[in-house]
């Protein structure tokens, strides 16, 4: 049979207006359900003036008087196409119709849910799913509203992030699951599991979602079965995590987050191999990747040995805007120097500088400092006195191919290098001549064009050392000002560090020297 958008798209606009009311009040009784009639309904509102849609309104209270379901989802028609006084005298008409109906207290909670930035709205909608529940309480749907309603208020209070917004989302979260537990006792054969897995799942509590989830496997959908396997992925199974995901695959075979999933469950079980294909397959499946997908897939690279599409992997963190991607890519710089760290410890520097050579060319946005870096790694070669003299010769002159190209490309950066190095290696056999360069360190990082390719925490770096350095020499030079001004810089850099505190309290006549009397 035609459905009523059917027909009406097959007549001319002029004559629809005058058959609308004759095609609902011809639906068979088969397609009498309310459901249908709400969805006909909600797009003549969408197609037609208030005056047409309220004149068909007339018709179908009229016909459907009696039937508060159906006048609940004429109520849903107008509030989805935000005709809100519309929507409300529908609903008020039902239940005036028949106050035992829950479906129109039900539509008037989602109403007033929908607004919940108005005040005392989230409270509004709660008593009207609550009298949902004293009029049907065999009823679902307003416990699950209920459930949801409570839920809605958890993620509400999670983004204030106060000491009693999270006490409220302890609170909300509860509550939510015992109107569940409640809905269950009342009606032992509903899968009230479904939606307390669910929450669960959300809270973290992923063993209590597991132990929900497997007494109505049967009935999950294919997010719900992706949930499940999760659950075991995080309490640590990761066998019976991708026995999950596998069976859950079988029966929505064209759901592709199972892919992720299997990844997962397949890293934990360190079948690498196996869990780049599934890591593949998303890629192709879907543009919806997060940080932990290239986090985990980075990993196995880096595993492998293969730095440069370990580095490629990792930086594909950074197209995801994931709230967890700043974190994830630090966890990979870690995990890189780890691996370079690691090849170098076993005086294999030529294989290790090789590898941080491959790390530098996958990098999307390189500095002179990851040049410096490299070229540490020859250094270390230098002074390792168990290479021969001819590796010290190659270690030299790669370091100086390696300082060639600091000078040719980051010269600013060369600059702000030497004038650190040099600091450093004064520092170490002469203080006082080590004074210029440090004052000459900081005018270079401070000074927009030489400082603009160093990056802030290289130069947090730099300013700290220098400032450490002033402060600590001119207090054994007795000039206390000048100490204690260069600790306050030190300090403004640092605010969390406290070791030059001894130098700050003479300023307040607490220290031992310049103690007021």
């Amino acid at each position: 049979m035609n459905t009523i958008m059917e027909i009406t798209n097959k007549i001319s606009a002029a004559r629809k207006l005058l058959l609308l009311p004759a095609l609902f009040l011809s639906l068979t009784a088969s397609a009498q359900s309310s459901k249908a009639i709400g969805e006909a309904f909600a797009n003549t509102v969408r197609h037609y003036s208030v005056t047409e849609t309220d004149s068909l309104a007339k018709v179908l209270v009229k016909k459907y008087g009696n039937q508060p379901e159906v006048l609940a989802q004429l109520g849903n028609a107008y509030f989805r196409n935000r005709e809100l006084d519309q929507a409300k005298d529908m609903l008020e008409l039902a239940i005036k119709k028949n106050p035992k109906a829950a479906a129109p207290l039900i539509q008037y909670g989602d109403i007033y849910k929908y607004y919940w930035n108005q005040p005392n709205s989230l409270d509004t909608a709660y008593i009207y799913y609550k009298k949902a529940i004293d009029v049907e309480p065999q009823s679902n749907v307003p416990y699950e509203r209920i459930a949801d309603l409570y839920m809605f208020k958890y993620k509400l209070y999670g983004n204030r992030q106060t000491h009693e917004d999270s006490l409220r989302m302890r609170h909300a979260a509860d509550s939510a699951i015992t109107v569940l537990k409640d809905l269950k006792a009342r009606r032992p054969e509903y899968p009230a599991e479904l939606e307390l897995g669910g929450i669960y799942n959300r809270l973290g509590h992923f063993r209590e979602s597991a132990e929900a989830y497997s007494k109505v496997v049967n009935r999950l959908e294919d997010y719900q079965y992706n949930n499940y396997a999760l659950d075991y992925y995080f309490i640590g199974d990761f066998a019976k995590g991708l026995e999950v995901v596998n069976d859950g695959q079988k029966k929505f075979p064209d759901y592709p987050l199972f892919n992720r999933t299997r990844m997962y469950c397949l890293f934990g079980l360190e079948q690498y191999d196996d869990a780049l294909v599934s890591y593949d397959k998303l890629l192709q499946v879907t543009d919806t990747l997060n940080s932990f997908d290239h986090f985990y897939a980075g990993q196995i690279y880096l595993k492998r040995g293969d730095v440069s599409t370990a580095t490629e992997t990792f930086y594909k963190i950074y197209d995801t805007h994931s709230e967890f991607a700043n974190d994830h890519l630090k966890a990979a710089r870690s995990l890189i120097n780890k691996h370079i760290t690691g090849t170098k410890s076993g005086g294999n520097y030529l294989q290790a500088a090789e590898k941080y050579a491959d790390y530098i060319a996958a990098k999307r946005n390189r500095s002179g400092y990851d040049y410096y870096q490299m070229a540490n790694i020859y250094r270390e070669m230098i002074d390792d006195t168990l290479c021969t003299e001819a590796q010290h010769n190659m270690a030299i002159a790669k370091a100086d191919s390696v300082y060639a190209i600091i000078q040719r490309d980051y010269p600013d950066y060369e600059a702000t290098l030497m004038c650190y190095l040099r600091a450093r290696m004064a520092a170490a056999t002469d203080r006082a001549a080590a004074v210029p360069h440090y004052l000459r360190l900081i005018e270079v990082v401070q000074d927009p064009t030489t400082g603009a390719q160093t990056s802030e925490q290289r130069k947090k770096i730099f300013l700290s050392d220098a400032y450490r350095f002033l402060a600590v020499y001119n207090l054994h030079n007795d000039n206390t000002k000048e100490a204690i001004r260069y600790a306050k810089m030190y300090k403004s850099v640092n605010p969390d560090d406290n070791s030059l505190k001894p130098i700050l309290d003479l300023d307040k006549g607490t220290g031992r020297r310049g103690r007021r009397r």
